[in-house]
């Protein structure tokens, strides 16, 4: 990922199983394999930039009390949240009635002072 943000410095990344350990300091970089991270993780390594992506999804996680990634920005302080977040989706997910386009997912960031907007990108094609 941190050859695809130049200038950018990579704080942190999540993701699920993985020969790593449960979470130690690689270069500078925290990764953490258990997916169910701390909802504290932005006050610990805040960002101003947050991407999260959702490619390997094949349909959307029901909102019960919110995506993780919803409740770990809910629980940051509004200094240390960050200023932008990227989500990306898997193609088919603009048929999704809970996915990103839905009145639900835009609802829910505009409550943690968001503008949800959205652009289809094709990464194949330079832009």
């Amino acid at each position: 990922m941190s050859e695809t943000w130049h200038g950018l410095e990579h704080v942190f990344s999540i993701h699920g199983p993985h020969p790593l350990s449960s979470s130690r300091a690689i270069h500078g970089r925290y990764h953490y394999v258990d997916p169910r991270h701390s909802v504290q993780l932005l006050n610990h390594h805040p960002v101003d930039l947050l991407l999260i992506e959702c490619g390997r999804w094949q349909c959307p996680r029901p909102p019960l009390d919110g995506q993780r990634w919803e409740l770990m920005i809910h629980a940051t302080t509004l200094d240390s949240r960050p200023k932008t977040v990227i989500k990306i989706w898997p193609p088919n997910s603009l048929l999704w009635e809970l996915g990103p386009s839905g009145k639900a997912s835009r609802v829910r960031w505009e409550s943690l002072g968001y503008t949800s907007k959205m652009k289809a990108i094709d990464p194949l094609r330079s832009v």
